[in-house]
C-alpha cells in the first residue's frame, strides 16, 4: 500500500470512529422506542430507522477495518470458537433485517480453532448481502460443515442473480458494478461494501470462495472455505 493509501487509510478510519460515537447514541435510543412496541405505522417507522442505523454502524465498522485487511496490517488471533453460539450471535444481531424473510442458519456443534472477530464479520457482511437482496417472503440460508481441517460455509438466498457478463467473485479486490436489469430480466447489480469487506476478511484468513448464479433462476449461491483447527467433534 502506498503512502498515500495508508494516509487514505487512517483519515477513512478516524472519520469512522468518529461517525460512531453519534450514531451509538442514535441506536441506543432508537432501541429505548422500539422497546415500547408501538403500534401502527409509528412502530413501523422506528423498527425501519432502528434497521437502518444497525446497517449504517456495520458498514461503518467495515469501512474502518477495510484498509488494514487491503494492507495486510490485521494479525490473526486464534480463538476456540463454539460453532453453535456463533450460530446464535448471527441470529441475534441479524433479527431486525430478516423482517418479512425467513433466516435458517444450521452449524455443527463444534469447537474449531479460527479468528472469531473475522469470522463473525465476514458471515455478517454475508448474510446483509443476501437479505438486502432477497425479497419479502424469501429464505436466506446458511449451512456450515466442518472436517478436521475445512470449514465450509454455504450460503444461498433467492435474491436477483448476478449479471452473467460479470465474473462475481468474494476476493475481488474491487466494486465491480453491472447493470440492474438486462431486457425484462432483473439482475444483482453489485456486491456492495459488505461482500467486498467478506473478500478480504476470507483471504486474510487463508480461505477461498465460489460463487454461482444463473442468469435465468433466481437466487445465489456463494460457497467459502476456511482452513480450522477441529478442536472437538460432538
Amino acid at each position: 500500500m502506498s503512502i498515500d493509501e495508508r494516509a487514505l487509510g487512517a483519515l477513512i478510519a478516524r472519520a469512522g470512529h468518529d461517525l460512531k460515537n453519534p450514531l451509538a447514541v442514535v441506536i441506543t435510543n432508537l432501541r429505548y422506542v422500539q422497546a415500547e412496541k408501538l403500534d401502527g405505522e409509528l412502530g413501523e417507522a422506528i423498527d425501519e430507522a432502528t434497521q437502518a442505523a444497525e446497517m449504517l454502524s456495520d458498514l461503518l465498522d467495515n469501512m474502518v477495518y477495510l484498509p488494514r485487511l487491503r494492507a495486510g496490517d490485521v494479525m490473526l488471533e486464534t480463538q476456540r470458537v463454539d460453532l453453535s453460539q456463533l450460530d446464535q450471535t448471527l441470529a441475534q444481531r441479524l433479527a431486525s433485517r430478516a423482517r418479512g424473510r425467513t433466516l435458517q442458519l444450521k452449524f455443527p456443534q463444534n469447537e474449531v480453532g479460527v479468528d472469531k472477530e473475522l469470522l463473525e464479520r465476514a458471515l455478517l457482511a454475508m448474510l446483509a448481502h443476501s437479505l438486502k437482496h432477497t425479497p419479502p417472503g424469501g429464505v436466506v440460508r446458511l449451512e456450515a460443515s466442518l472436517d478436521e481441517t475445512r470449514l465450509v460455509l454455504t450460503l444461498r438466498d433467492e435474491g436477483p442473480p448476478f449479471d452473467p457478463s460479470l465474473t462475481p467473485s468474494l476476493l475481488a479486490t474491487s466494486l465491480d458494478r453491472g447493470p440492474e436489469s438486462s431486457g425484462t430480466r432483473q439482475f444483482r447489480s453489485d456486491r456492495g461494501l459488505p461482500m467486498l469487506f467478506a473478500g478480504h476478511a476470507i483471504r486474510a484468513m487463508g480461505g477461498n470462495a465460489e460463487v454461482r448464479s444463473e442468469a435465468e433462476t433466481p437466487g445465489v449461491t456463494f460457497t467459502v472455505t476456511l482452513p480450522v483447527e477441529a478442536l472437538n467433534h460432538r
